[in-house]
């Protein structure tokens, strides 16, 4: 936190310039900011060569992260500042201290070295994920708008899981929300079409369509928005935590992209959390200028609507 306050006035400028903008492509995520920061204190003597850094659990009540963000942090300080991961405490270790004396009977090194290979594995994982999709900010909406979610596997859990979502339609007095849940597009598409006659000629028409699954990649397609007569779309999210960032900026090309969308009527999207949260805990979704060329406007922090 040193690092940050004594230079608060560079960050400030940083900031200022990404609210401006809206979209800085080489500003940093989160991990590599705390990353910086812990470079920083061991550069400055805070922490000497060889001194054990703190616990991924400490980073992550420390700095309010997941552990999985946790683990980046660790993988970007080896990366780029030489941090080396020690298997500090395996069997037949011993340490004496004033007050007494310690042997350490398990685990053995080889399973702590699995251990730390596995955490560097995940870490590694976790950072292809976000370059990835970082790498989406340099598509058009419109190119990403024409990928098609492929269909889930059942025989995954998580998938399953969400493929057993409960999606429904909310008619209250003059209100009407489509709430989709956890919901896999291939499904709702099938039963609204199918079992309900809606159609591109003959849409849906709802006052809110509440996205699916926190705006994910593979929850929300072409083909379901075109049946859909709406222009409101709610999506829940803080951003992620770590190994999934929400909402994906695919989703969002689908909802302001999709064939039968009337480009004539603004598109808004309500998000309940500040959007300065969302892209720290995952990753900017929209450029500069994305707005006026695709009329659409972002509501933040709504509580009520």
């Amino acid at each position: 936190m040193n690092y940050l306050q004594s230079n608060n006035n560079r960050y400030r400028h940083h900031f200022c310039i990404f609210a401006k903008y809206r979209i800085n492509m080489k500003r940093e995520i989160l991990y590599q900011k705390i990353a910086g920061t812990i470079a920083w204190q061991i550069k400055t003597g805070i922490w000497k060569a060889g001194e054990k850094l703190p616990s991924l659990r400490t980073i992550s009540n420390e700095y309010g992260v997941s552990l999985n963000t946790a683990i980046q942090v660790y993988y970007e300080l080896e990366k780029q500042h030489g941090m080396v991961w020690r298997n500090d405490l395996h069997e037949g270790m011993e340490f004496d201290r004033p007050f007494a004396s310690i042997e350490v009977v398990s685990p053995t090194e080889d399973v702590t070295k699995m251990v730390i290979e596995k955490q560097k594995d995940e870490a590694r994982q976790l950072l292809n994920a976000t370059q990835k999709d970082t790498i989406d900010l340099e598509k058009p909406l419109d190119k990403l708008a024409k990928e098609i979610p492929p269909e889930p596997n059942l025989k995954k859990d998580n998938e399953l899981a969400n493929a057993a979502s409960i999606a429904f339609i909310l008619r209250c007095d003059n209100l009407s929300i489509l709430m989709l849940g956890d919901s896999y597009p291939q499904n709702v598409e099938r039963y609204l079409r199918e079992e309900k006659g809606y159609s591109e000629e003959n849409p849906l028409v709802v006052d809110f369509v509440k996205v699916s699954h926190h705006g994910s990649r593979n929850n929300t397609s072409n083909s379901l928005l075109d049946i859909i007569q709406c222009d409101k779309f709610i999506i829940s999210t803080n951003g992620g935590n770590g190994s999934s960032n929400h909402p994906d900026r695919t989703t969002i090309a689908h909802i302001l992209c999709h064939t039968k969308r009337n480009m004539d009527t603004k598109v808004h999207l309500y998000f309940n959390y500040k959007l300065e949260l969302i892209e720290t805990n995952g990753i900017p979704f929209l450029n500069e200028g994305e707005c006026e060329k695709w009329n659409f406007e972002v509501h933040d922090n709504i509580k009520e609507l």
